[in-house]
């Protein structure tokens, strides 16, 4: 059984976008070309033609990233035990060519805009517009359940969480 974990970013820039975003789908490797082929065919059927984008992120960025990403999978529990099933060397694709990149950075997108959690500090202004059409379907796909903690207990767990400083260890 493989997964391929897809996963992007958004507001990293400090810009304009009121939270700092990284996240993905994971998709079972016998499903990624159909996938790909349905978001094709919404892609058609919404905008006529196929878009594309462009997402770039400065490789120091992605050598930060990868750095944390490394130290999650080998220095915790939960990172050890996941990498039964996620391989934990990212692969660096162009996000105009991979749809699943793509569908990625539209749900992150709807996150930073859409989403929030304010009684767990996510309280950041939004775009109506996102938030109204948006933001119950991304409350939908959010993970609320039981999983292992560091501690190796069990405890209850979200899919999206507010992290006030992510750049603080913990």
């Amino acid at each position: 059984m493989s997964w391929l974990l897809f996963m992007d970013e958004s507001g990293h820039d400090h810009k304009q976008m009121p939270y700092e975003v990284r996240g993905g789908i994971g998709l079972h490797a016998g499903e990624v070309w159909p996938f790909v082929q349905d978001f094709q065919r919404l892609e058609l059927a919404c905008y006529g033609v196929e878009l594309s984008q462009m997402d770039e992120v400065e490789k120091s960025e992605d050598r930060r990233f990868v750095r944390r990403l490394h130290s999650y999978f080998t220095k915790t529990q939960t990172g050890r035990y996941r990498t039964q099933w996620i391989v934990p060397t990212p692969l660096f694709v162009a996000s105009d060519m991979t749809y699943p990149i793509q569908a990625a950075d539209l749900c992150i997108y709807c996150v930073n805009w859409g989403f929030r959690l304010p009684t767990r500090g996510m309280d950041a202004e939004v775009r109506a517009e996102i938030a109204d059409e948006f933001g119950p379907w991304v409350r939908q796909l959010q993970f609320d359940g039981e999983g292992p903690g560091r501690d190796g207990l069990i405890h209850h767990c979200y899919g999206v969480v507010h992290v006030p400083d992510p750049y603080t260890p913990r």
